[in-house]
């Protein structure tokens, strides 16, 4: 119903509400299948409300977010990299500011360094969209994990693409 053509954009804004709650505490079932469609379903959510979720939702929703990196399984660590990506995009930046996108950046941080290549590239992903929220703390995040990363390659390239945006900001202003 929510990929499709099934409903509009008005009707998903109004019913997010109630089913926003519904859908973060199916993120800890322990049905893989059931916290599986929770978590992409959040993603098509956020993915039809850019900009306009409340910062009390960001603060509510962060933390259960970020949990499910952590999922034994794969297909829900995937998809809650998704899922981040259109969460970040969900609310204007100031609803991010402070714990928020710290507690964000520090725990992708974490999983940037994880031995599956694949899962690197999606939470790189995730940390390039928090570029745009707060570059500061993704550089910060970077050059910490330079020194404990098993490998520097993400760090380095989050480093490169943070200065190149900077520069690119001072061209336009």
């Amino acid at each position: 119903v929510l990929e499709g053509d099934c409903t509009t954009d008005l009707v998903i804004f109004k019913i997010t509400p109630q089913l926003l709650p519904l859908l973060k505490s199916s993120l800890t079932d322990d049905d893989t299948s059931l916290r599986e469609i929770a978590i992409s379903s959040m993603e098509i959510l956020f993915d039809k409300l850019p900009g306009v979720l409340g910062e009390e939702a960001i603060h509510q929703l962060y933390p259960d977010l970020i949990k499910c990196l952590d999922d034994s399984a794969e297909s829900v660590r995937y998809a809650a990299c998704d899922t981040l990506k259109t969460f970040l995009k969900c609310a204007p930046a100031k609803h991010y500011e402070g714990t928020a996108i710290s507690y964000i950046v520090e725990y992708l941080f974490i999983n940037l360094d994880d031995p599956d290549h694949s899962f690197k590239e999606k939470v790189y992903g995730v940390l390039v969209v928090a570029l745009d929220i707060d570059s500061n703390e993704v550089i910060k995040g970077a050059e910490s994990s330079l020194l404990s990363h098993c490998s520097r390659y993400y760090c380095e390239r989050l480093l490169k693409r943070a200065t190149e945006k900077k520069m690119l900001q001072k061209v336009i202003y």
